[in-house]
């Protein structure tokens, strides 16, 4: 037999538990997500995803009509326990420098900080768009719509959606819309002023999102300095690590989506080494080339992080269903016919990939991407996981090859 170790704060807070009530006591073990303090607080960060703002619009929430609207979604002893969840609510207000309010009773909106808020935001936001979708001003067979958490876009082939009837619409659910945040973009070939309009936390141009991210890489750089500069205290693979852990991660968040020019890849290696540098307190007159600082270090250059990011995003997608949005995006490029523009084409994420495939010459595998059947054949390659690991590799190795000679010839 073994002594029982009584542990009073566990028996202590077992004993409260079972003197609630039942229906107490299953709501007890709920644990909402801990809000961290912020003047913009959201569910789950750049890393997670999911991204929704909570602080202004999901709190006029009608809750009698987000009860009707559920009706017809979920069983009925779901709705018991939302209605349970959304009952007896009580707010308190806490500004900075001032005690706390006494608590009051809210009848609207939902409660914030937990992961069941935001999905409740969402159900009823497509309700309330379910009735903007029949004004036939606004609706027309040119007019799309992509809509991420409280993120809605009306896009139109034609001419600017006209979204002033928008906001009256959604006030009849209690849903403010800030106007002050509507922008229109105009999307064209010539023009680049698009590329600067922000959508889900990112930029949509990739050289507007790559300098706003080295911006904040600086910034997390900077926070830790009282680490790199102490040599004699902190060893350099603790050092190495925490950079990859909370500096380097920043910067390459989303990178397999990028489409950079070799220039712009030059670029970005000359900045990632930069950077090194300082984490190792390599100054002048002190002297380290480059390729003695990769392996000094162990850091892969920071495009061919890039390129196995964007082929192993590739391969993904290409595994998914062919009517899945991203797949459809990619047979509609390729099957869609249009006039050439004169010059070299602009960077995308498809010359990209050509350009990938066009580093190494092996003849049985397809060297182009310029129709949807070389795109059909690497999907089929795909569906074999060795195969499409033997391909990527040989690309990956031609690429290595190519950016460790122009490391080399670039010096110090």
């Amino acid at each position: 037999m073994v002594k029982y170790k009584r542990n009073n704060k566990l028996d202590k807070a077992a004993e409260d538990i079972a003197k609630l009530p039942d229906h107490a006591r299953m709501f007890k073990a709920v644990k909402p997500l801990k809000k961290k303090k912020s003047e913009n607080p959201k569910i789950f960060d750049e890393d997670g995803k999911f991204i929704t703002n909570i602080d202004e619009i999901q709190t006029v929430i009608d809750r009698h009509l987000l009860l009707y609207i559920l009706k017809n979604i979920i069983r009925e002893d779901e709705q018991r326990i939302i209605r349970y969840l959304l009952s007896n609510t009580e707010l308190s207000i806490k500004l900075k420098g001032l005690p706390k309010t006494e608590s009051f009773k809210s009848n609207i909106g939902t409660p914030e900080g937990d992961s069941l808020s935001p999905v409740l935001f969402i159900v009823y936001l497509e309700h309330a768009l379910k009735n903007i979708r029949k004004i036939e001003t606004l609706y027309t067979q040119n007019t799309l719509e992509l809509a991420y958490a409280d993120d809605v876009d009306f896009v139109s082939t034609t001419d600017f959606v006209d979204v002033g009837t928008i906001p009256k619409e959604l006030a009849d659910f209690r849903l403010n819309v800030n106007t002050n945040k509507t922008e229109y973009p105009l999307v064209q070939k010539d023009g680049e002023g698009w590329k600067k309009v922000k959508k889900v936390v990112s930029l949509l141009g990739d050289t507007e999102v790559i300098e706003r991210k080295k911006q904040l890489y600086n910034l997390a750089l900077k926070k830790l300095s009282s680490i790199w500069i102490r040599n004699d205290k902190v060893k350099q693979v603790t050092r190495l690590n925490l950079y990859r852990a909370l500096v380097k991660s920043i910067l390459l968040y989303n990178c397999g989506t990028w489409s950079l020019t070799k220039q712009e890849e030059h670029k970005f290696n000359t900045f990632h080494r930069r950077q090194i540098r300082t984490i190792l307190n390599i100054k002048y007159p002190t002297v380290m080339k480059n390729n003695a600082l990769h392996q000094k270090t162990f850091e892969t250059p920071i495009s061919l992080t890039i390129f196995e990011a964007r082929w192993r995003l590739f391969g993904h997608i290409l595994r998914q269903a062919i009517n899945t949005p991203r797949n459809v995006a990619m047979t509609k490029y390729f099957k869609t016919k249009g006039s050439k523009q004169r010059g070299r084409p602009k960077t995308s994420i498809v010359t990209t990939l050509r350009r990938d495939l066009k580093s190494h010459n092996k003849d049985h595998w397809p060297t182009r991407l310029h129709s949807i059947k070389y795109l059909d054949h690497l999907s089929d390659i795909t569906q074999n996981r060795s195969d499409w690991k033997h391909l990527t590799s040989s690309i990956y190795r031609s690429a290595q090859a190519e950016t460790l000679v122009e490391i080399a010839a670039d010096g110090h």
